[in-house]
Parts: structure tokens; C-alpha cells; sequence
């Protein structure tokens, strides 16, 4: 697919983790807006890693304080496992702490305070999904970089077997017109004394 296309036409999916269904409604009021956009929500860090497990997803935008597993040792497990996906945390202003241990472990690139602006929010997502859309159209200009220097490499093994093949048959060709001049010389050699006994003989 033209990477034109490829920036324009897919659909790219944010995963929204809170315990509060408040806040997941207000996000997801906000960010189902944007052109191109998928948003799917989990109440808790468990039920995100499961759902993270069956679908691909672009962005995830967690929130720090929740049962069971926090949000920063869930964006940590899911940098390890998928790189890839973007990481953005949502945290109070008294969780600065928390904050310095997302970017540190969970390899966040943007943590935005409650409440949000939502024009700040949403540059920030835009700005993370366009990062997220250039590696992957980057990754699959390679693609058909590679593909396209193997069809190169083909094409010319395939020249080169030709080319050694007709150079070939031309040798072979050169030495049977070489044994066919020289049987020539051979006989008219030979030729040459029965022509003179000939004339003698007349």
C-alpha cells in the first residue's frame, strides 16, 4: 500500500484503561471525534492486557491510580511486550512519583495531569498516533525495499545464468567451427598431391 495511503486511510486504535467509567466516557466522547479513530475502554489494567493479548492497538492511554495493578507497572509490561504501541498516563498532580516511575519503567512518552485540556490532550494523541503511522509506513517502505532488492538479485542471477549459458553455447559453437577449418585444411592438403598426380597424368 502507497504510504500515502497507508497515513490517510488506516484506522488506528486507542485502548483507554480507568477503573472510572466516567472518565472513560469523557475520553472516549472526546477522542471518538478524531478522523480515523477506534476507541475501545477497559476498567482495569488485567482486563487491558488481556484485551492487548487479541487486538492490535496503536495507543494506550492509562490511568495511574487503579486496583490491582497501577498504571505504570501496566504500561511497563506493555512496553515489554508491545513496543510498538504508544503509551500515554494520565495522573493527579500529587502523583509526580508516579509519574517519574512510568517514564522510567513503562517507557511512557507523554504523561498529561487531571483534569486534562482537552485541545492539550488531543495534540498530544495526534502526535503519538502520527509517530506511530511514520514508523509503520517506514517499516513498510523496508518491506518493499527488501522484496524489491531480492527481485533485483533474481533478475540478475537469472541475466548472469543466461549470459553464462550463451557464452557457452558460443564457445561450443567457436570450437566446432574451429574442428570443421581445420578437417577443411586437412582435406585440401590431401587434395593437393591427387590434383597434381592428375594433371600429370594428362
Amino acid at each position: 500500500m502507497p504510504e500515502s495511503n497507508y497515513l490517510v486511510e488506516k484506522i488506528q486504535t486507542l485502548l483507554l484503561v480507568d477503573d472510572e467509567e466516567k472518565i472513560l466516557a469523557s475520553l472516549t466522547r472526546l477522542l471518538e471525534e478524531e478522523p480515523n479513530v477506534e476507541v475501545l475502554c477497559c476498567g482495569s489494567a488485567t482486563e487491558a492486557l488481556d484485551l492487548l493479548e487479541r487486538q492490535n492497538v496503536d495507543l494506550i492511554i492509562s490511568d495511574m491510580r487503579m486496583p490491582v495493578m497501577n498504571g505504570a507497572t501496566f504500561l511497563s509490561q506493555a512496553a515489554q511486550r508491545w513496543p510498538d504501541t504508544g503509551r500515554i498516563l494520565l495522573t493527579g498532580f500529587s502523583d509526580v512519583q508516579s509519574a517519574i516511575q512510568a517514564i522510567n519503567e513503562g517507557k511512557i512518552s507523554h504523561y498529561i495531569s487531571k483534569p486534562w485540556d482537552d485541545e492539550d490532550l488531543l495534540r498530544r494523541v495526534r502526535e503519538v498516533l502520527e509517530v506511530k503511522s511514520l514508523k509503520e509506513s517506514n517499516r513498510q517502505l523496508l518491506i518493499v525495499k527488501e522484496e524489491q532488492r531480492l527481485q533485483l538479485q533474481e533478475l540478475t542471477e537469472r541475466q548472469e545464468a543466461i549470459i553464462k549459458s550463451r557464452t557457452a553455447e558460443l564457445e561450443q559453437t567457436a570450437s566446432q567451427i574451429e574442428i570443421a577449418y581445420q578437417e577443411l585444411q586437412e582435406s585440401y592438403f590431401q587434395s593437393v598431391p591427387l590434383l597434381a598426380n592428375l594433371i600429370e597424368l594428362n
